[in-house]
């Protein structure tokens, strides 16, 4: 292995400098951490190693490998080392991979490199062999399947483990992973990191990422970037206990209080907002197949309360939200808006159901019009609904107020706000209505932990001051739990668990909840918790396991775990669980079934 240097790293962008005399280095078998806001700089450290960045960026400074001066190089020599010596996995796998291609061709031309061809095996059978051999090495259940599927075929764990095995395949020195698991389910992220853990005899580690749970955890120096500069640099322990910087400092606070109380419950007895009932929700798939997203679901929400419904990719969080909303018919089952049937379809509801619930999307930019300004984006729904003029800019200026955005941004379009502003905006256009309920389906996965917080602190006030039920779906239990009364656990379309959040993080009684919690990581180099990863990836929701759905992955499994589909058993007041294993002595976490 060889040594990376960085020194007096600057990038600008005409007069804006992104990255301002940033130095560090990452020893052999290392594994460092690249902390900071977004904004920070981070990505653009990493895309100036790998040669990366737009022709519009100008670089100074040194970056060294083994030596060599890499600032400057011609395109070819750094093609090779991109091939051979320095490899980098990207936070989306799927804006990475092409999904017209097979999982085995796609490799195959990572092998087929310039830097590699001196190594490529020479026949189409010894190739596939070393791709299938790399699949398997990064814990793909099915290599053989995998090296033949297309991207789509694949979950967001599997296709994020095909570029590890793509980037180790020409046995890189080091690798870079630019927040690898930002979108992914706590126990997909869980493998992942202990995945890259792994492979730290085998190359160093440069890992990019805002959640200090995770650097806490897998990587033994830290570096923190802010608005460009590297402000702290030392061991990850020394960084936690006695950081230099106020910056730091703030980070840290941030992520603590990730990790903090939940809200104190509700008094019981309210009369629900919102209630689901016997709810299926299905999609016809060619060859004449049905997929059930969603099996026999109930809850409901009352006033001024937050439910968070959390659970693995595939669960069927996302149906329930399109349901809610009319964007997708129900298969079976009803639900009530303030006690009337809703309609199917949101066409054929009223004007009054139609604002009462608004509907706020995972990544900002990509629901707001690139050709709208903040003010026309927040005047479009009340347009819509026949809100006058008048009104309207009062209702504008009461939403843009109530989450905090400066009149200014008003005139702003999307790309010149940041990712919290942008958030806000979207937050902004979903209150203007000024709905009953607000649907979150992943609004903050992708924020940083300042931003992250302050955005919760808005919906939490916002609550307060008007009542608001916020459904919030989740893949982050630390999110959930400062935000949310109660929690619904979600498992291959079925509820598993429910209770309030003290009583489902506190005495998790489902084995699948308890593996959720025990992947979490925690900021704190002592203790980072995150350790435990759910073997397997969760089955096919076409054909899930009879009877209890999350026995294939259970080291509670028994024989009759397959003879009927266990329902949600009342453990206390107000804390529920779909799970006959509770009578089981000496449970464990998870594993492999037994008999």
């Amino acid at each position: 292995m060889s040594r990376l240097e960085v020194e007096r790293l600057s990038i600008r962008y005409g007069d804006t400098a992104v990255v301002d005399r940033v130095s560090f280095t990452v020893e052999p078998g290392q594994s460092v951490g690249l902390v900071g806001e977004s904004g920070s700089g981070k990505s653009q450290t990493a895309l100036a190693i790998m040669g990366l960045l737009p022709p519009a960026a100008s670089v100074s400074g040194a970056i060294r490998y083994a030596g060599e001066q890499l600032v400057g190089a011609p395109e070819a020599r750094l093609r090779e080392l991109r091939s051979r010596r320095i490899a980098m996995v990207f936070q989306d796998p799927t804006l990475s991979l092409n999904p017209y291609l097979r999982v085995g061709r796609q490799l195959a031309e990572v092998l087929r490199a310039p830097g590699l061809k001196a190594t490529r095996p020479a026949t189409g059978k010894s190739l596939r062999g070393r791709i299938v051999a790399a699949l398997e090495r990064v814990g793909l259940p099915d290599p053989e399947r995998q090296f033949t599927s297309y991207p789509h075929e694949l979950s967001g764990g599997m296709r994020q483990r095909v570029m590890i095995a793509a980037a180790l395949l020409g046995k890189p020195d080091i690798l870079i992973a630019d927040e690898p698991t930002t979108a992914l389910d706590v126990t997909v992220q869980a493998g992942i990191l202990a995945l890259l853990d792994e492979l730290r005899d085998e190359t160093a580690l440069l890992l990019i990422s805002h959640d200090l749970g995770i650097i806490a955890g897998h990587c033994e120096r830290m570096l923190v970037l802010d608005q460009g500069r590297l402000i702290e640099s030392n061991d990850t322990l020394a960084v936690f206990r006695a950081p230099e910087q106020a910056r730091t400092r703030a980070l840290i606070r941030a992520a603590a209080a990730d990790a903090g109380s939940s809200p104190p419950d509700l008094p019981a007895g309210q009369t629900p907002v919102l209630q689901v009932e016997s709810l299926d929700v299905a999609y016809r798939l060619p060859q004449r197949q049905t997929l059930r997203a969603v099996r026999q679901l109930g809850f409901t929400l009352g006033a001024g309360e937050t439910l968070a419904i959390v659970g693995e990719s595939g669960s069927g969080k996302s149906s329930l939200a399109h349901v809610l909303t009319g964007l997708v018919p129900p298969a079976a089952g009803t639900v009530r808006f303030d006690g009337e049937t809703l309609s199917a379809g949101v066409a054929a509801r009223t004007a009054v159901q139609k604002r009462g619930i608004q509907l706020v999307f995972q990544n900002p930019v990509n629901s707001l019009s690139p050709t709208f300004r903040t003010r026309d984006i927040l005047a479009e729904p009340l347009i819509v609904h026949g809100i006058g003029r008048i009104e309207l800019s009062a209702r504008i200026a009461g939403a843009a107020a109530s989450v905090g955005l400066d009149e200014a941004l008003l005139e702003r379009h999307p790309h010149e706000l940041s990712g919290g502003q942008a958030q806000r905006v979207a937050i902004a256009r979903a209150l203007v209505l000024e709905p009953r309920v607000l649907i979150c389906d992943e609004a903050v996965a992708a924020l940083d932990g300042r931003i992250r917080n302050s955005v919760l602190d808005l919906l939490r006030r916002v609550q307060a001051e008007t009542g608001l039920s916020i459904v919030f779906i989740s893949h982050d239990l630390s999110v959930v739990k400062r935000i949310a009364h109660r929690v619904l656990v979600m498992y291959l379309g079925r509820a598993v668990e429910t209770g309030s959040t003290s009583k489902v993080f506190d005495t998790p009684a489902h084995p699948y909840t308890r593996a959720l919690l025990a992947a979490v990581p925690n900021p704190d180099p002592l203790d980072p918790g995150g350790q435990a990863v759910l073997r397997g990836e969760a089955p096919s929701v076409l054909a899930p396991p009879s009877g209890c759905v999350f026995r294939s992955r259970c080291g509670y499994a028994r024989q009759a775990c397959s003879e009927r589909v266990p329902a949600l058993e009342a453990l206390s007041p107000g804390h529920d669980s779909a799970a006959a294993c509770l009578r089981l002595k000496d449970p464990e976490l998870s594993g492999p079934a037994k008999g």
